[in-house]
Formats: structure tokens, C-alpha cells, sequence
């Protein structure tokens, strides 16, 4: 199933709020983006405008974020409920 994310100019709110939240405070904290990695999984890579999202990401708060395979995706839970 190919799914859509809202188009622009408002681009999933919700979503970018909270990497928007997430970004300042990582500033407040003084973290280094050098220290984290922003990922997307299943609800962006399916969407057909993916790029459109992860560019809204990106200008919005400097966050790159990389969109995970299904594979990565299902490692990174299976490590996580270790």
C-alpha cells in the first residue's frame, strides 16, 4: 500500500513539531548532531512523497534523516526489544 503524506505547505505538522521540539533540545543541551541519528521507517518510505518530507526535515531543522530499509528497520527492533 502506497500511502501519502499531507502535501506541502503543511507537510505532516505533527511531525516536524516534534523534530522541531527534539532540535531545540538537543541545542539546550549543547548536543552535537554529530551525536544522533534521525531516522524515518515504514509510514515515509511508503509514502510517495517521501522527499518532500525529508526535505521539509531538513530545512526545518537541519535534521537529516535517513529513511531506513525494511530490513534496518526490522534489525533496529529486534535490537531494541533486546
Amino acid at each position: 500500500m502506497t500511502r501519502l503524506l499531507p502535501p506541502s505547505p503543511h507537510i505532516p505538522n505533527a511531525s516536524l513539531k516534534s523534530l522541531e521540539k527534539f532540535s531545540r533540545l538537543l541545542k539546550s543541551h549543547n548536543v552535537s548532531s554529530l551525536h544522533t541519528h534521525r531516522v524515518a521507517t515504514s509510514a515515509v518510505r511508503e509514502a510517495r512523497n517521501k522527499a518532500e518530507f525529508t526535505n521539509a526535515a531538513a530545512e526545518t531543522t537541519d535534521f537529516n534523516v535517513e529513511v531506513l530499509l525494511g530490513e534496518q528497520e526490522a534489525m533496529f527492533s529486534y535490537l531494541g526489544s533486546l
